[in-house]
């Protein structure tokens, strides 16, 4: 049988607290979903909605801020903001899309 104790003893809370860094977590400030549209303004500048390809556009998110890996801008940048075909909460259509290439609209 087994004791009370072990069964609901909740490792968590009685292990030492160096078992539970993190380490580059983005606690506050902007989203990447806001720095990859306001990197697609900086790109468009005074002027109406260009054509910027994706690599540009992730080098301006990069250059701004260094917290977002180019693997998560290039998700979010074709999947979140662009919208998807199928029924997905979180698409919203921010950015239109022609092949490698994305402008606002």
């Amino acid at each position: 049988m087994v004791e009370l104790t072990a069964l609901l003893t909740n490792r968590g809370l009685t292990a030492p607290p160096l078992d539970f860094t993190v380490s580059d977590r983005v606690r506050a400030g902007t989203t990447c979903r806001v720095e990859i549209l306001a990197a697609v303004s900086r790109l468009d500048g005074d002027g109406p909605p260009s054509w910027h390809s994706r690599d540009e556009v992730i080098a301006e998110v990069q250059r701004a801020t260094p917290r977002y890996p180019a693997g998560t801008i290039r998700r979010i940048l074709q999947y979140d903001l662009v919208g998807r075909a199928t029924l997905h909460h979180l698409a919203e259509k921010e950015l239109e899309r022609r092949g490698d290439e994305f402008r606002r609209l």
